[in-house]
Protein backbone atom coordinates (compact mmCIF):
# COMPACT_ATOMS: atom_id res chain seq x y z
CA UNK A 1 0.00 0.00 0.00
CA UNK A 2 3.01 2.48 0.51
CA UNK A 3 4.50 1.70 -2.67
CA UNK A 4 1.34 2.30 -4.40
CA UNK A 5 0.25 5.83 -2.30
CA UNK A 6 4.21 6.68 -3.56
CA UNK A 7 3.54 5.85 -7.06
CA UNK A 8 0.28 7.68 -7.05
CA UNK A 9 1.77 10.70 -5.61
CA UNK A 10 4.56 10.54 -8.54
CA UNK A 11 1.94 10.18 -11.08
CA UNK A 12 0.21 12.89 -9.56
CA UNK A 13 3.17 15.22 -9.69
CA UNK A 14 4.27 14.76 -12.80
CA UNK A 15 0.52 15.15 -13.93
CA UNK A 16 0.46 18.22 -12.35
CA UNK A 17 4.18 19.55 -13.96
CA UNK A 18 2.98 19.11 -17.61
CA UNK A 19 -0.39 21.03 -16.99
CA UNK A 20 1.81 23.79 -15.55
CA UNK A 21 3.81 23.68 -18.13
CA UNK A 22 1.68 24.15 -20.61
CA UNK A 23 -0.05 27.05 -18.33
CA UNK A 24 2.87 28.64 -18.03
CA UNK A 25 3.59 29.17 -21.66
CA UNK A 26 0.73 30.63 -22.48
CA UNK A 27 1.05 32.92 -19.53
CA UNK A 28 4.27 34.08 -20.87
CA UNK A 29 2.79 34.76 -24.28
CA UNK A 30 -0.16 36.29 -23.16
CA UNK A 31 2.23 38.71 -21.00
CA UNK A 32 5.41 38.91 -22.74
CA UNK A 33 7.04 40.08 -19.26
CA UNK A 34 8.74 36.97 -18.05
CA UNK A 35 10.61 37.02 -21.61
CA UNK A 36 11.30 40.30 -22.27
CA UNK A 37 9.78 40.04 -25.76
CA UNK A 38 7.28 41.80 -27.93
CA UNK A 39 4.23 40.12 -29.30
CA UNK A 40 4.53 38.79 -32.95
CA UNK A 41 2.59 36.55 -35.14
CA UNK A 42 4.66 33.84 -37.07
CA UNK A 43 3.24 31.78 -40.07
CA UNK A 44 3.48 28.33 -40.47
CA UNK A 45 4.82 26.16 -43.88
CA UNK A 46 5.01 22.43 -43.80
CA UNK A 47 8.20 21.14 -45.96
CA UNK A 48 9.15 17.80 -46.56
CA UNK A 49 12.77 16.91 -47.49
CA UNK A 50 13.48 15.64 -50.91
CA UNK A 51 9.76 16.14 -51.91
CA UNK A 52 8.66 12.73 -50.45
CA UNK A 53 7.65 12.48 -54.28
CA UNK A 54 11.14 11.55 -54.56
CA UNK A 55 12.92 8.08 -53.85
CA UNK A 56 15.34 8.14 -51.60
CA UNK A 57 17.63 5.31 -50.01
CA UNK A 58 17.91 3.93 -46.49
CA UNK A 59 20.86 2.34 -44.43
CA UNK A 60 19.85 -0.90 -45.72
CA UNK A 61 20.00 -0.65 -49.43
CA UNK A 62 16.15 -0.47 -49.99
CA UNK A 63 15.00 3.15 -52.20
CA UNK A 64 11.88 3.99 -50.83
CA UNK A 65 8.95 5.88 -52.97
CA UNK A 66 6.11 7.14 -51.37
CA UNK A 67 2.59 6.67 -53.48
CA UNK A 68 0.71 8.50 -50.38
CA UNK A 69 1.35 9.67 -47.33
CA UNK A 70 -0.25 11.52 -44.18
CA UNK A 71 0.61 13.03 -41.00
CA UNK A 72 -1.39 14.21 -38.18
CA UNK A 73 0.27 17.76 -36.73
CA UNK A 74 -0.59 18.80 -33.58
CA UNK A 75 0.69 21.76 -31.50
CA UNK A 76 4.31 23.31 -32.09
CA UNK A 77 5.97 25.60 -29.57
CA UNK A 78 9.40 27.31 -29.55
CA UNK A 79 12.01 27.32 -27.14
CA UNK A 80 15.41 29.17 -25.99
CA UNK A 81 16.82 25.81 -24.25
CA UNK A 82 19.54 23.95 -27.03
CA UNK A 83 18.42 21.25 -28.78
CA UNK A 84 19.11 17.83 -28.00
CA UNK A 85 21.17 16.88 -31.05
CA UNK A 86 23.60 19.64 -32.91
CA UNK A 87 24.25 19.11 -36.55
CA UNK A 88 27.54 18.23 -38.59
CA UNK A 89 27.34 19.36 -41.97
CA UNK A 90 29.63 17.12 -43.61
CA UNK A 91 27.08 14.22 -43.28
CA UNK A 92 23.84 13.99 -44.40
CA UNK A 93 21.19 15.14 -42.90
CA UNK A 94 19.83 12.34 -40.98
CA UNK A 95 23.07 10.98 -39.75
CA UNK A 96 24.85 14.17 -39.44
CA UNK A 97 23.74 14.88 -35.65
CA UNK A 98 26.25 14.22 -33.25
CA UNK A 99 25.07 14.93 -29.39
CA UNK A 100 26.33 18.05 -27.82
CA UNK A 101 27.75 18.56 -24.64
CA UNK A 102 26.83 16.00 -22.09
CA UNK A 103 23.92 18.32 -20.25
CA UNK A 104 21.56 18.03 -23.48
CA UNK A 105 22.96 14.78 -25.17
CA UNK A 106 19.65 12.72 -23.70
CA UNK A 107 15.87 13.76 -24.07
CA UNK A 108 15.60 12.99 -20.13
CA UNK A 109 18.45 16.14 -20.17
CA UNK A 110 16.92 18.56 -22.15
CA UNK A 111 16.26 21.77 -20.95
CA UNK A 112 13.65 23.39 -22.74
CA UNK A 113 14.37 27.40 -21.03
CA UNK A 114 11.84 29.54 -21.94
CA UNK A 115 8.80 29.17 -24.22
CA UNK A 116 8.37 32.12 -26.99
CA UNK A 117 5.82 30.69 -29.68
CA UNK A 118 3.32 28.12 -29.70
CA UNK A 119 0.87 27.12 -32.75
CA UNK A 120 -1.60 25.17 -30.86
CA UNK A 121 -4.57 24.44 -34.06
CA UNK A 122 -4.11 20.61 -34.86
CA UNK A 123 -4.03 19.66 -38.93
CA UNK A 124 -4.00 16.71 -40.98
CA UNK A 125 -1.33 17.25 -43.75
CA UNK A 126 -0.64 15.40 -46.85
CA UNK A 127 2.71 15.06 -47.31
CA UNK A 128 2.94 14.70 -51.18
CA UNK A 129 1.47 18.13 -51.17
CA UNK A 130 2.06 19.60 -47.78
CA UNK A 131 0.21 22.92 -46.95
CA UNK A 132 0.35 25.93 -44.06
CA UNK A 133 -0.39 25.31 -40.64
CA UNK A 134 -2.30 27.93 -38.25
CA UNK A 135 -0.27 31.09 -37.48
CA UNK A 136 1.80 30.78 -34.72
CA UNK A 137 1.34 33.26 -31.42
CA UNK A 138 4.81 34.63 -30.32
CA UNK A 139 7.31 37.03 -28.75
CA UNK A 140 10.87 38.17 -29.67
CA UNK A 141 13.49 36.58 -28.50
CA UNK A 142 16.59 33.90 -28.96
CA UNK A 143 14.83 30.89 -30.65
CA UNK A 144 17.04 27.61 -30.42
CA UNK A 145 14.89 24.29 -30.05
CA UNK A 146 11.38 23.02 -30.59
CA UNK A 147 8.80 20.51 -29.56
CA UNK A 148 6.73 18.42 -32.17
CA UNK A 149 3.56 17.21 -31.31
CA UNK A 150 1.23 14.11 -32.98
CA UNK A 151 -2.04 14.80 -32.99
CA UNK A 152 -4.82 12.32 -31.58
CA UNK A 153 -7.47 11.81 -32.69
CA UNK A 154 -6.66 13.57 -36.70
CA UNK A 155 -8.54 16.84 -37.17
CA UNK A 156 -8.77 18.54 -40.86
CA UNK A 157 -10.18 17.90 -43.57
CA UNK A 158 -8.41 15.39 -44.47
CA UNK A 159 -8.58 13.24 -41.01
CA UNK A 160 -10.60 10.57 -42.54
CA UNK A 161 -7.67 10.03 -44.69
CA UNK A 162 -5.66 8.27 -41.45
CA UNK A 163 -8.62 5.83 -40.57
CA UNK A 164 -7.70 7.08 -36.94
CA UNK A 165 -4.30 6.40 -36.92
CA UNK A 166 -1.37 9.57 -36.53
CA UNK A 167 0.34 8.76 -39.22
CA UNK A 168 -0.18 6.63 -42.37
CA UNK A 169 2.19 6.17 -45.58
CA UNK A 170 2.14 3.62 -48.35
CA UNK A 171 4.51 3.18 -50.81
CA UNK A 172 7.67 0.88 -52.41
CA UNK A 173 10.80 -0.39 -51.24
CA UNK A 174 12.90 -1.45 -53.79
CA UNK A 175 16.44 -3.50 -53.99
CA UNK A 176 18.18 -5.08 -56.62
CA UNK A 177 15.07 -7.38 -58.71
CA UNK A 178 12.75 -6.92 -55.37
CA UNK A 179 9.66 -4.62 -54.99
CA UNK A 180 7.67 -4.32 -51.54
CA UNK A 181 4.27 -2.55 -51.66
CA UNK A 182 4.51 -1.60 -48.06
CA UNK A 183 1.68 0.26 -45.64
CA UNK A 184 3.54 1.85 -42.53
CA UNK A 185 1.00 3.30 -39.94
CA UNK A 186 1.06 4.03 -36.58
CA UNK A 187 -1.11 5.10 -33.92
CA UNK A 188 -0.32 7.14 -30.36
CA UNK A 189 0.32 4.78 -28.24
CA UNK A 190 3.48 3.61 -30.73
CA UNK A 191 4.78 6.62 -30.54
CA UNK A 192 4.53 8.06 -27.17
CA UNK A 193 8.04 9.09 -25.57
CA UNK A 194 9.29 8.37 -22.31
CA UNK A 195 7.20 10.41 -20.38
CA UNK A 196 3.64 9.01 -22.15
CA UNK A 197 3.46 12.29 -24.36
CA UNK A 198 2.62 12.00 -28.26
CA UNK A 199 5.26 14.37 -29.14
CA UNK A 200 9.11 14.89 -29.85
CA UNK A 201 11.05 17.12 -27.85
CA UNK A 202 14.55 19.08 -28.43
CA UNK A 203 13.74 19.27 -32.09
CA UNK A 204 16.31 21.66 -34.00
CA UNK A 205 15.12 25.37 -34.47
CA UNK A 206 17.88 26.90 -36.72
CA UNK A 207 19.68 29.29 -33.84
CA UNK A 208 17.70 32.89 -34.86
CA UNK A 209 16.91 36.33 -32.77
CA UNK A 210 13.67 36.93 -33.74
CA UNK A 211 12.72 40.34 -33.49
CA UNK A 212 9.56 40.71 -36.09
CA UNK A 213 6.90 38.83 -37.55
CA UNK A 214 7.40 36.23 -39.93
CA UNK A 215 7.26 32.43 -41.28
CA UNK A 216 8.86 29.31 -39.62
CA UNK A 217 9.26 26.59 -41.64
CA UNK A 218 8.72 22.80 -39.92
CA UNK A 219 10.75 20.53 -42.88
CA UNK A 220 10.04 17.14 -42.42
CA UNK A 221 12.37 14.06 -42.88
CA UNK A 222 11.05 10.91 -44.08
CA UNK A 223 14.05 9.35 -44.68
CA UNK A 224 14.94 9.70 -40.58
CA UNK A 225 11.85 7.64 -40.31
CA UNK A 226 12.80 4.88 -42.71
CA UNK A 227 16.04 4.55 -42.02
CA UNK A 228 16.47 1.77 -39.91
CA UNK A 229 13.48 -0.09 -42.09
CA UNK A 230 15.14 -3.91 -43.83
CA UNK A 231 12.37 -4.23 -45.71
CA UNK A 232 13.79 -7.85 -46.63
CA UNK A 233 11.83 -8.83 -43.28
CA UNK A 234 8.53 -8.22 -44.99
CA UNK A 235 6.78 -10.66 -47.17
CA UNK A 236 5.67 -9.87 -50.68
CA UNK A 237 2.11 -8.99 -51.43
CA UNK A 238 0.23 -11.81 -53.19
CA UNK A 239 -2.64 -9.85 -54.40
CA UNK A 240 -0.64 -6.80 -55.31
CA UNK A 241 -2.18 -4.85 -52.50
CA UNK A 242 -0.16 -2.96 -49.80
CA UNK A 243 1.64 -4.87 -47.07
CA UNK A 244 1.24 -3.60 -43.94
CA UNK A 245 4.41 -3.29 -41.24
CA UNK A 246 2.65 -5.18 -38.69
CA UNK A 247 2.86 -3.28 -35.24
CA UNK A 248 5.24 -5.58 -32.76
CA UNK A 249 7.52 -6.93 -36.03
CA UNK A 250 11.66 -5.65 -36.54
CA UNK A 251 10.40 -3.21 -39.55
CA UNK A 252 7.56 -1.68 -37.73
CA UNK A 253 9.42 -1.65 -34.63
CA UNK A 254 12.62 0.52 -36.86
CA UNK A 255 9.49 2.83 -38.20
CA UNK A 256 7.86 3.77 -34.87
CA UNK A 257 11.47 4.35 -33.56
CA UNK A 258 12.10 6.62 -36.53
CA UNK A 259 8.81 8.58 -35.89
CA UNK A 260 10.22 9.33 -32.55
CA UNK A 261 13.84 10.79 -33.80
CA UNK A 262 13.87 14.51 -33.44
CA UNK A 263 16.06 14.80 -36.11
CA UNK A 264 13.03 13.62 -38.56
CA UNK A 265 11.48 17.50 -37.77
CA UNK A 266 13.41 20.20 -37.89
CA UNK A 267 12.42 24.42 -37.72
CA UNK A 268 13.94 27.55 -39.32
CA UNK A 269 12.76 31.18 -39.78
CA UNK A 270 12.61 33.99 -42.42
CA UNK A 271 11.48 37.27 -41.42
CA UNK A 272 8.51 38.99 -43.30
CA UNK A 273 10.06 41.61 -45.72
CA UNK A 274 8.00 44.38 -43.53
CA UNK A 275 9.25 43.70 -40.01
CA UNK A 276 6.00 44.35 -37.47
CA UNK A 277 5.50 47.17 -35.75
Amino acid sequence: MVRLAKQLSLATAAAAALVGAQLGLGATLSGCGETGGKRITLSTEVVVAQGATQSFFNDHGWQIQFTQAYLSVGALYYFTGPPVVAHNNSLPHWKGFLTIPTAHAHPGHYSEGDALGEMVEPQTINLLDPDFLAPSEAVTGHYESARFTFQNPPEGELAPMLESHVILIEGQASKENVTISFRATADESDILNADGNPFVEGCVFKVVDIESSGKVTLTIHPEVWFDQVDFSLVSPSENGEPVNLTPGEIPHKAFVRGLKKGTAYDFAFVADSSPSN
